[in-house]
């Protein structure tokens, strides 16, 4: 008998239905929070594997993950108005140079501003566009009810890149700096 209900419990669906986070809610529903990088995942290509071969990635790094906490990478959301300083490893595919900003750098509006809430997982996708000058962004931030967070970036010259992070209030005092 007690082997059977083992075997029932152990065949038991495991879905868990995640509990919202109120604060995640809030920041949403305001449109106002940012995104501080932890880290990045560039895309695996035959030139990042040779800079992973070179010995260029610190101790501790992976050509497929680099730690980057603590170096003040954020995407940060105020309504329409999105800016973002993201370090970049990959490589570029259009010719001509990055300019004075070889990291993804933006700061103005976003277009194609799009929220999805996932019910049962209780997160929120998030999408939009964002252009400079030089070059345009297309955004996919994955946001967790544990407030971590993941951000796809597609560019329309460089390889796309992924990025892990903490979503959080928006740091009035880290702007100011």
């Amino acid at each position: 008998m007690l082997l059977l209900s083992v075997i029932f419990m152990a065949c038991n669906s495991s879905k868990k239905v995640q509990a919202s986070n109120g604060a995640l809610d809030k920041m949403i529903a305001q449109e106002r929070y940012q995104i501080t990088v932890k880290a990045m995942q560039p895309m695996l290509t035959a030139a990042m594997t040779q800079i992973s071969n070179s010995g260029l990635i610190a101790p501790g790094n992976t050509v497929n993950r680099i730690e980057v906490s603590g170096s003040g990478y954020f995407v940060r959301i105020e309504g329409d108005s999105v800016s973002a300083n993201l370090p970049y490893y990959g490589e570029r595919q259009i010719g001509g140079g990055l300019g004075n900003a070889p990291s993804i750098v933006f700061d103005g509006v976003a277009t194609d501003f799009q929220i999805t809430e996932n019910e049962v997982k209780k997160s929120y996708s998030i999408t939009f566009n964002s252009d400079t000058t030089a070059e345009s962004y297309r955004l996919r931030l994955n946001i967790f009810p544990n407030l971590s967070s993941t951000i796809q970036v597609l560019s329309s010259h460089r390889t796309q890149i992924r990025y892990t992070g903490v979503v959080s209030e928006i740091d009035q005092k880290q702007i100011s700096k």
